[in-house]
């Protein structure tokens, strides 16, 4: 897919550590005359990841675009990615990789409570998501081939004490996209899998969600060490092309990546939908 055939990529929310990475490896593969479009509400991160990106692959136009997600705006993004570039391409892929994890120390009272907290965490989380995509299949929807990556977890549908915002975001998006899958029958979902156990482990107020993510932290067998790798794991699965609707992938299986089941503690992944 990548090697001889002109590529379109817009990653949003690019320039943390599994953005940045998925930009990495998208620049290492893909042909000459291809663009790379990268998001980031950074514009120092942004220019960082936008000259590695050209240093990886000279033959290729990076772009680079500052997006506040807080206040997704569909003619914006649409007019940002048709000043970006005029040229026609024979592969369009977009990653949905901006997330936020709201805060975890509200129980979902305490989210009731806070309506301009969750409408700010939606807004970045799931209308973001949806105006960025409609965006950039309006202006690259003819390509002979489409995907729409979306970086989702298993708190889609499995829900934990504490991870209100998260669970409620994770599982709107992934409805929404499995909702597109099912309205065009050109496009299907697949995963990979995205680490930000960090964080979590120290706000969370539940207990047993923090012993799961430690106990992920701890043992490196069972958990994506870098977004270089989750990146690997999704350029690798693309280019299979061999994936089924609505499949989630085990992205520590990087050579012959896994479908997994919806039980803990192999956690994360990634939605992807395909048009052809």
């Amino acid at each position: 897919m990548y090697a001889n055939k002109k590529t379109v990529v817009l990653i949003v929310g690019a320039t943390g550590p599994v953005g940045s990475g998925i930009a990495r490896q998208f620049a290492g593969v893909l042909a000459k005359d291809s663009q790379l479009i990268i998001t980031s509400r950074s514009k120092d991160r942004l220019n960082s990841l936008k000259e590695s990106s050209e240093k990886i692959n000279p033959r290729i136009t990076v772009r680079a675009l500052q997006w506040d997600l807080t206040k997704p705006n569909t003619d914006q993004f649409r007019n940002d990615l048709r000043n970006s570039t005029t040229t026609k391409f024979e592969n369009a892929i977009i990653v949905i990789n901006a997330f936020d994890h709201g805060n975890l120390a509200h129980s979902m009272l305490d989210i009731g409570e806070n309506l301009p907290v969750l409408q700010e965490n939606l807004n970045i989380n799931v209308l973001s998501a949806l105006t960025a995509t409609s965006a950039f299949m309006e202006l690259f929807g003819k390509a002979s081939h489409k995907v729409v990556v979306d970086v989702t977890a298993r708190s889609a549908f499995l829900p934990m004490a504490s991870f209100g915002y998260n669970c409620i975001s994770k599982a709107a998006r992934k409805m929404a996209f499995d909702t597109l899958a099912k309205e065009r029958n050109d496009i299907k979902p697949g995963l990979v899998y995205s680490p930000a156990f960090d964080e979590i482990i120290k706000q969370t107020f539940n207990p047993e969600l923090k012993a799961m993510f430690q106990a992920v932290v701890d043992n490196k067998e069972i958990m994506c060490q870098t977004g270089d790798h989750v990146g690997r794991v999704l350029v690798t699965y693309i280019e299979s092309d061999k994936f089924e609707s609505g499949n989630f992938v085990n992205a520590t299986k990087e050579d012959v990546p896994e479908d997994i089941d919806t039980t803990f503690p192999r956690i994360p992944n990634l939605t992807v939908n395909k048009k052809n």
